[in-house]
Protein backbone atom coordinates (compact mmCIF):
# COMPACT_ATOMS: atom_id res chain seq x y z
CA UNK A 1 0.00 0.00 0.00
CA UNK A 2 1.53 3.54 -1.49
CA UNK A 3 0.68 6.56 1.14
CA UNK A 4 0.77 10.28 -0.16
CA UNK A 5 1.53 12.41 1.90
CA UNK A 6 2.46 15.48 0.21
CA UNK A 7 -0.84 17.27 0.19
CA UNK A 8 -0.85 20.15 -1.41
CA UNK A 9 3.02 21.01 -1.56
CA UNK A 10 4.81 20.61 -4.33
CA UNK A 11 7.18 17.71 -3.25
CA UNK A 12 6.45 13.97 -3.03
CA UNK A 13 6.04 11.95 -0.10
CA UNK A 14 5.28 8.82 -0.49
CA UNK A 15 5.59 5.51 2.08
CA UNK A 16 5.33 1.87 1.12
CA UNK A 17 3.84 0.30 4.31
CA UNK A 18 3.02 -3.22 4.95
CA UNK A 19 -0.40 -4.21 5.93
CA UNK A 20 -0.78 -5.44 9.01
CA UNK A 21 -4.58 -6.49 8.39
CA UNK A 22 -3.37 -10.70 8.52
CA UNK A 23 -2.15 -10.30 11.85
CA UNK A 24 -5.18 -8.28 13.72
CA UNK A 25 -6.52 -10.54 17.17
CA UNK A 26 -10.41 -10.25 17.30
CA UNK A 27 -11.36 -9.81 20.93
CA UNK A 28 -15.10 -9.93 21.98
CA UNK A 29 -15.96 -6.05 23.13
CA UNK A 30 -15.68 -5.57 26.73
CA UNK A 31 -18.00 -2.02 28.05
CA UNK A 32 -19.96 -1.41 31.19
CA UNK A 33 -23.16 -3.07 29.34
CA UNK A 34 -21.04 -6.10 28.03
CA UNK A 35 -22.43 -9.52 29.54
CA UNK A 36 -21.61 -12.30 27.74
CA UNK A 37 -18.53 -12.53 25.22
CA UNK A 38 -20.07 -13.97 22.51
CA UNK A 39 -23.37 -12.75 20.78
CA UNK A 40 -21.70 -9.05 19.89
CA UNK A 41 -21.70 -7.83 16.63
CA UNK A 42 -19.09 -5.43 17.58
CA UNK A 43 -15.63 -6.48 18.56
CA UNK A 44 -11.71 -5.22 19.57
CA UNK A 45 -9.27 -5.58 17.46
CA UNK A 46 -5.66 -5.77 19.08
CA UNK A 47 -2.00 -6.01 17.18
CA UNK A 48 0.61 -6.77 19.32
CA UNK A 49 4.40 -7.18 18.26
CA UNK A 50 7.82 -7.61 19.26
CA UNK A 51 10.72 -4.17 18.47
CA UNK A 52 12.52 -7.14 16.37
CA UNK A 53 9.92 -6.96 13.97
CA UNK A 54 9.57 -3.66 13.43
CA UNK A 55 13.49 -2.60 13.43
CA UNK A 56 12.95 -2.48 9.46
CA UNK A 57 9.99 -0.04 9.64
CA UNK A 58 10.22 3.78 10.64
CA UNK A 59 6.68 4.57 11.38
CA UNK A 60 3.50 2.77 12.68
CA UNK A 61 -0.10 4.13 11.01
CA UNK A 62 -3.43 3.62 11.69
CA UNK A 63 -5.73 3.88 8.34
CA UNK A 64 -9.36 5.33 8.79
CA UNK A 65 -11.23 3.95 5.21
CA UNK A 66 -14.88 4.24 6.76
CA UNK A 67 -16.70 6.85 4.52
CA UNK A 68 -18.93 8.14 7.58
CA UNK A 69 -17.69 9.41 10.82
CA UNK A 70 -18.35 6.77 13.47
CA UNK A 71 -17.29 6.56 17.57
CA UNK A 72 -14.19 4.48 17.96
CA UNK A 73 -10.75 5.09 19.74
CA UNK A 74 -7.03 3.86 19.38
CA UNK A 75 -4.59 3.29 22.16
CA UNK A 76 -1.31 2.76 21.66
CA UNK A 77 1.41 1.81 23.66
CA UNK A 78 5.62 0.38 23.91
CA UNK A 79 5.93 -1.77 27.36
CA UNK A 80 8.64 -3.54 28.13
CA UNK A 81 7.91 -7.27 28.94
CA UNK A 82 9.44 -7.28 32.32
CA UNK A 83 6.45 -4.96 33.41
CA UNK A 84 3.80 -7.00 31.67
CA UNK A 85 4.53 -10.25 32.80
CA UNK A 86 3.81 -11.37 36.15
CA UNK A 87 5.18 -14.73 37.29
CA UNK A 88 3.50 -16.18 40.04
CA UNK A 89 5.76 -18.98 42.44
CA UNK A 90 3.17 -20.46 44.46
CA UNK A 91 2.81 -23.96 45.74
CA UNK A 92 -0.75 -25.63 46.39
CA UNK A 93 -0.64 -25.78 50.35
CA UNK A 94 0.14 -21.98 49.78
CA UNK A 95 -3.10 -21.11 47.74
CA UNK A 96 -5.17 -23.26 49.40
CA UNK A 97 -4.20 -21.33 52.55
CA UNK A 98 -4.61 -17.83 51.45
CA UNK A 99 -5.07 -17.74 48.28
CA UNK A 100 -3.60 -15.09 45.79
CA UNK A 101 -3.99 -11.19 45.78
CA UNK A 102 -2.12 -9.13 43.57
CA UNK A 103 -2.13 -5.08 43.27
CA UNK A 104 -1.63 -3.58 39.32
CA UNK A 105 -0.52 -0.19 39.88
CA UNK A 106 -2.00 2.92 37.88
CA UNK A 107 1.13 3.02 35.45
CA UNK A 108 0.66 -0.33 34.19
CA UNK A 109 0.82 -1.67 30.78
CA UNK A 110 -2.23 -1.68 28.52
CA UNK A 111 -2.09 -5.97 28.49
CA UNK A 112 -1.07 -7.86 31.77
CA UNK A 113 -0.25 -11.46 31.69
CA UNK A 114 -0.13 -13.17 35.10
CA UNK A 115 1.48 -16.78 35.01
CA UNK A 116 0.89 -19.07 37.78
CA UNK A 117 2.26 -22.77 36.96
CA UNK A 118 1.33 -24.24 40.18
CA UNK A 119 -2.28 -24.01 39.28
CA UNK A 120 -2.85 -26.39 36.90
CA UNK A 121 -5.31 -29.04 38.13
CA UNK A 122 -8.72 -29.89 36.58
CA UNK A 123 -9.85 -30.83 39.66
CA UNK A 124 -9.52 -27.28 41.54
CA UNK A 125 -12.41 -24.44 40.89
CA UNK A 126 -11.08 -21.09 41.33
CA UNK A 127 -12.43 -17.48 42.08
CA UNK A 128 -11.31 -14.42 40.52
CA UNK A 129 -12.26 -10.82 41.80
CA UNK A 130 -11.29 -7.44 39.92
CA UNK A 131 -11.61 -4.41 42.43
CA UNK A 132 -10.60 -1.13 40.56
CA UNK A 133 -10.99 2.00 41.08
CA UNK A 134 -12.56 4.87 39.61
CA UNK A 135 -10.96 6.83 36.69
CA UNK A 136 -8.85 9.97 38.08
CA UNK A 137 -9.88 12.32 34.86
CA UNK A 138 -11.51 10.84 32.06
CA UNK A 139 -14.70 8.17 31.46
CA UNK A 140 -13.16 4.92 30.39
CA UNK A 141 -12.58 3.96 27.32
CA UNK A 142 -13.00 0.32 27.82
CA UNK A 143 -14.34 -2.35 30.48
CA UNK A 144 -11.34 -4.64 31.87
CA UNK A 145 -11.28 -8.01 29.67
CA UNK A 146 -9.96 -11.29 30.83
CA UNK A 147 -8.60 -14.20 28.90
CA UNK A 148 -7.91 -17.53 30.83
CA UNK A 149 -5.96 -20.30 29.46
CA UNK A 150 -3.11 -22.79 29.81
CA UNK A 151 -1.10 -23.87 26.69
CA UNK A 152 -1.26 -28.34 27.48
CA UNK A 153 -3.73 -29.23 26.58
CA UNK A 154 -4.59 -25.89 25.04
CA UNK A 155 -7.79 -24.32 25.89
CA UNK A 156 -8.88 -20.35 26.18
CA UNK A 157 -11.75 -18.64 27.66
CA UNK A 158 -12.77 -15.11 27.76
CA UNK A 159 -14.44 -12.89 30.20
CA UNK A 160 -16.24 -9.21 29.64
CA UNK A 161 -16.30 -6.23 31.66
CA UNK A 162 -15.31 -8.76 34.65
CA UNK A 163 -15.47 -8.20 38.30
CA UNK A 164 -16.31 -11.85 39.81
CA UNK A 165 -15.48 -14.63 37.44
CA UNK A 166 -15.29 -18.39 37.89
CA UNK A 167 -12.21 -19.45 36.71
CA UNK A 168 -12.01 -23.32 35.30
CA UNK A 169 -9.91 -25.61 33.31
CA UNK A 170 -11.07 -29.19 31.47
CA UNK A 171 -7.42 -30.25 31.53
CA UNK A 172 -6.62 -34.13 30.30
CA UNK A 173 -9.71 -35.99 30.86
CA UNK A 174 -11.01 -38.32 33.81
CA UNK A 175 -8.77 -41.91 34.11
CA UNK A 176 -6.13 -40.36 31.50
CA UNK A 177 -2.79 -40.46 32.43
CA UNK A 178 -0.38 -37.26 32.19
CA UNK A 179 1.45 -37.28 28.96
CA UNK A 180 5.49 -38.17 29.35
CA UNK A 181 6.66 -34.95 27.99
CA UNK A 182 4.46 -32.39 29.30
CA UNK A 183 6.04 -28.92 28.76
CA UNK A 184 3.14 -26.92 28.07
CA UNK A 185 1.94 -28.05 31.63
CA UNK A 186 4.93 -26.13 33.59
CA UNK A 187 3.33 -22.64 32.52
CA UNK A 188 0.12 -23.90 34.66
CA UNK A 189 -2.78 -21.30 34.48
CA UNK A 190 -2.69 -18.33 32.84
CA UNK A 191 -4.57 -14.43 33.10
CA UNK A 192 -4.51 -12.21 30.25
CA UNK A 193 -5.77 -9.05 31.61
CA UNK A 194 -6.85 -5.94 28.97
CA UNK A 195 -7.27 -2.68 30.91
CA UNK A 196 -7.53 1.01 30.06
CA UNK A 197 -4.31 2.59 30.72
CA UNK A 198 -5.39 6.31 30.32
CA UNK A 199 -7.78 5.26 33.36
CA UNK A 200 -4.45 6.69 35.62
CA UNK A 201 -6.30 4.10 38.37
CA UNK A 202 -5.07 1.00 40.49
CA UNK A 203 -6.41 -2.19 40.02
CA UNK A 204 -6.40 -5.17 42.54
CA UNK A 205 -6.68 -9.35 41.06
CA UNK A 206 -7.80 -11.45 43.87
CA UNK A 207 -8.08 -15.39 43.51
CA UNK A 208 -9.19 -18.10 45.71
CA UNK A 209 -10.01 -21.78 45.82
CA UNK A 210 -14.18 -22.40 45.18
CA UNK A 211 -14.34 -25.21 47.54
CA UNK A 212 -17.78 -26.18 47.02
CA UNK A 213 -16.98 -25.81 42.98
CA UNK A 214 -14.02 -28.32 43.58
CA UNK A 215 -16.19 -30.81 45.48
CA UNK A 216 -18.82 -30.54 42.70
CA UNK A 217 -15.86 -30.92 39.61
CA UNK A 218 -14.29 -34.04 42.03
CA UNK A 219 -18.19 -35.45 41.61
CA UNK A 220 -18.58 -35.10 38.29
CA UNK A 221 -15.52 -36.17 36.61
CA UNK A 222 -15.03 -39.29 39.22
CA UNK A 223 -18.82 -40.26 39.90
CA UNK A 224 -18.60 -43.48 38.29
CA UNK A 225 -16.13 -44.61 41.05
CA UNK A 226 -18.91 -44.38 43.48
CA UNK A 227 -20.81 -46.90 41.08
CA UNK A 228 -17.69 -49.17 40.49
CA UNK A 229 -16.46 -49.30 44.16
CA UNK A 230 -19.92 -51.85 45.41
CA UNK A 231 -18.54 -54.05 42.03
CA UNK A 232 -15.44 -54.25 43.72
CA UNK A 233 -16.53 -55.49 47.12
CA UNK A 234 -19.17 -58.14 45.38
CA UNK A 235 -15.84 -59.20 43.45
CA UNK A 236 -13.85 -59.83 46.40
CA UNK A 237 -16.42 -61.40 48.30
CA UNK A 238 -16.96 -63.82 45.37
CA UNK A 239 -13.72 -64.89 45.42
CA UNK A 240 -13.32 -65.21 48.88
CA UNK A 241 -16.03 -67.48 48.69
CA UNK A 242 -14.68 -69.97 45.70
CA UNK A 243 -11.26 -69.93 47.40
CA UNK A 244 -12.39 -70.90 50.87
CA UNK A 245 -14.94 -73.69 48.82
CA UNK A 246 -12.37 -75.29 47.10
CA UNK A 247 -10.55 -75.54 50.16
CA UNK A 248 -13.36 -77.30 52.20
CA UNK A 249 -15.97 -78.48 49.93
CA UNK A 250 -18.54 -76.88 52.43
CA UNK A 251 -21.46 -74.93 51.75
CA UNK A 252 -23.08 -72.72 54.50
CA UNK A 253 -25.59 -69.64 54.46
CA UNK A 254 -26.53 -67.00 56.83
CA UNK A 255 -27.16 -63.48 56.98
CA UNK A 256 -26.90 -60.87 54.70
CA UNK A 257 -25.59 -58.22 57.56
CA UNK A 258 -23.80 -60.52 59.21
CA UNK A 259 -21.77 -61.24 55.83
CA UNK A 260 -21.17 -58.15 55.24
CA UNK A 261 -20.24 -56.85 58.78
CA UNK A 262 -17.65 -59.50 58.50
CA UNK A 263 -16.03 -58.62 55.55
CA UNK A 264 -16.37 -54.57 56.21
CA UNK A 265 -14.65 -55.48 59.80
CA UNK A 266 -11.61 -56.98 58.62
CA UNK A 267 -10.98 -56.16 54.68
CA UNK A 268 -12.05 -52.91 53.87
CA UNK A 269 -9.89 -51.54 56.88
CA UNK A 270 -6.55 -53.49 55.26
CA UNK A 271 -7.98 -52.05 51.99
CA UNK A 272 -7.72 -48.35 53.62
CA UNK A 273 -4.67 -48.81 54.99
CA UNK A 274 -2.77 -50.75 52.12
CA UNK A 275 -4.60 -51.54 48.71
CA UNK A 276 -2.24 -53.93 47.42
CA UNK A 277 -1.93 -56.02 49.85
CA UNK A 278 -5.63 -57.37 49.99
CA UNK A 279 -5.44 -58.75 46.71
CA UNK A 280 -2.10 -60.24 47.09
CA UNK A 281 -2.51 -61.73 51.03
CA UNK A 282 -6.12 -62.51 50.28
CA UNK A 283 -6.12 -66.33 52.46
CA UNK A 284 -9.06 -68.06 53.73
CA UNK A 285 -7.49 -68.38 57.12
CA UNK A 286 -8.86 -66.40 60.42
CA UNK A 287 -6.83 -66.22 63.63
CA UNK A 288 -9.33 -66.73 66.03
CA UNK A 289 -9.67 -64.52 69.40
CA UNK A 290 -7.89 -66.10 72.87
CA UNK A 291 -11.62 -66.78 74.47
CA UNK A 292 -12.94 -68.26 70.88
CA UNK A 293 -12.68 -71.87 70.66
CA UNK A 294 -10.82 -72.93 67.54
CA UNK A 295 -13.83 -75.27 66.22
CA UNK A 296 -16.29 -72.05 66.32
CA UNK A 297 -13.88 -69.78 64.95
CA UNK A 298 -13.89 -72.14 61.65
CA UNK A 299 -17.65 -72.60 61.81
CA UNK A 300 -17.75 -69.00 62.04
CA UNK A 301 -15.67 -68.65 59.04
CA UNK A 302 -17.35 -70.57 56.60
CA UNK A 303 -20.89 -69.54 57.65
CA UNK A 304 -19.80 -66.09 56.83
CA UNK A 305 -18.10 -66.29 53.46
CA UNK A 306 -20.65 -67.71 51.46
CA UNK A 307 -23.98 -65.11 52.13
CA UNK A 308 -21.84 -62.76 49.48
CA UNK A 309 -23.66 -65.31 47.11
CA UNK A 310 -26.99 -64.25 47.66
CA UNK A 311 -25.83 -60.82 48.02
CA UNK A 312 -24.29 -60.87 44.42
CA UNK A 313 -28.19 -62.61 43.03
Amino acid sequence: MDMDLSGDSTGSTRLACKNAAMDAISLPASTKSSKFPFGSVRTFTYLQYDIEDLAEHQFVAVVDKATDTTPGWVIAEFSASSESLIRVDVSIPQFLRGGLQLELPANRPMVTEIKIPALHSSLLSHKLAIDKQACAQQREVFSPLLRQYISEPYESKYFVNVKEVNINLHGIAPYMPPPLRSVGAADGLSLQLWSDPSCNSTMVVSLELDFLGSMGKLYMRYRTVFAAFPLLVVAIVLRKQFKVYDETGRLELCKIASQMAHFIHRHIHELCRRPGSVFARFTPDVVPRPHVPRHVAIKLRQASCYIGILFSV
